[in-house]
């Protein structure tokens, strides 16, 4: 087996061409990405990127491992061509327009970024017709493309994948080590962190809060409802895999339903998140009645320090008197509702006192 590494790039929003040709920085995230049977270079030039619910991905992944397209890049007129066979993929930059060779037209475009031209993966694997999984490895996360030349399972795959995964990233990690400079000590002793948590109960609302966290070095916890998790949302899967991508942290709502009691529904929802990301949680809010009994069985039954949640709109005064009365360390529950605009100014104004939001964390 072929033994190469490369990064993926996630997703940018729909409809937009992005040129930055600024020197890369390491990613906060790191994307490992495979062709095949074969593991790609790993570098920050072609270090994939979330933005929207789109995954980005090298366009010269899809010329690699066997795949079988032709990738060709006409840099005067930016334009991105794929063929294979008879079928043509012409992105044009310019114009914002993607269209086949069967006359149809697509609702994304190619985007450049730092020199690299990048394409959504999902939309192009399902143009050519290839599968595509994300997997939680050593150091990162691995996306992988195949079709039918492929020799490995995903799974056999990623087994002898590993030696060279972790080998490839603690290359990277010395690489980044050795050339970055010392943290300024009174810089991160004036940081105070609050534990911000978020209910979702729909696609559109987890969207919108990424959104708003994207960009910062604000983090939460977002809590997971059964509704969510049967949502028919087609970027359900996608936005799941962004939030733990950007260095979110994910935990189960249980409301006990009469047919379920609370260690059932919590269990259904690992199950459940198991199959959009390959990763189980032990972060839970349940009714108070169910906590020793989920507790007894592994699960940390979160109780928050303050909660603000049933508003969707919140004063300056209201953000004002929910954040003067955290100190370091302390929870705070913003529920299922709020908008994307207090949500934002909450972030700013707690910046502004010195906090810098995290998700919660299991605890023994």
């Amino acid at each position: 087996m072929k033994k190469k590494l490369t990064a993926l790039a996630l997703c940018v929003a729909l409809l937009a061409v992005l040129v930055l040709d600024a020197v890369p920085s390491r990613a906060a995230t790191i994307y490992f990405t495979a062709a095949n049977d074969t593991l790609l270079e790993l570098s920050d030039s072609t270090m994939p990127f979330w933005s929207g619910s789109l995954l980005y991905v090298p366009a010269s992944v899809f010329s690699s491992g066997g795949l079988g397209v032709d990738v060709s890049y006409n840099s005067a007129k930016r334009t991105l061509i794929l063929r294979q066979g008879q079928f043509r993929l012409i992105c044009n930059m310019s114009s914002v327009m993607t269209v086949d060779s069967n006359g149809n037209v697509h609702d994304f475009t190619a985007v450049e970024r730092h020199g690299t031209v990048f394409l959504p993966i999902n939309a192009t694997c399902r143009l050519f017709g290839f599968s595509c999984v994300t997997r939680t490895v050593t150091g990162g996360n691995l996306v992988r493309i195949r079709n039918s030349s492929a020799s490995l399972s995903d799974d056999a795959f990623l087994v002898a994948a590993a030696p060279m995964i972790a080998s490839r990233y603690a290359e990277y990690k010395a690489a980044h080590d050795q050339s970055s400079t010392e943290p300024d000590n009174s810089e991160t002793e004036k940081t105070r962190h609050l534990y911000l948590a978020l209910t979702v109960s729909s696609a559109a609302a987890l969207g919108s809060w990424l959104e708003v966290f994207s960009g910062t070095s604000h983090r939460a916890t977002f809590f997971l409802t059964e509704d969510f998790l049967q949502d028919s949302a087609a970027n359900r899967a996608d936005l799941v895999r962004r939030a733990l991508a950007e260095g979110h942290t994910l935990g189960l709502v249980s409301d006990a339903a009469n047919r379920f009691t609370a260690l059932e529904e919590l269990q259904a929802g690992n199950r459940a998140l198991a199959e959009l990301t390959c990763s189980k949680t032990r972060l839970a809010q349940v009714r108070s009645q169910s906590k020793k009994e989920v507790t007894a069985a592994g699960y940390c039954a979160v109780e928050f320090d303050r909660s603000i949640s049933g508003a969707a709109d919140l004063s300056t005064d209201e953000i004002y008197q929910a954040l003067s009365r955290l100190s370091s360390g302390s929870s705070l529950d913003l529920g299922d509702s709020i908008s994307a605009v207090s949500l934002r100014a909450l972030l700013t104004r707690a910046a502004a006192r010195g906090f810098t939001a995290r998700g919660l964390r299991e605890t023994t």
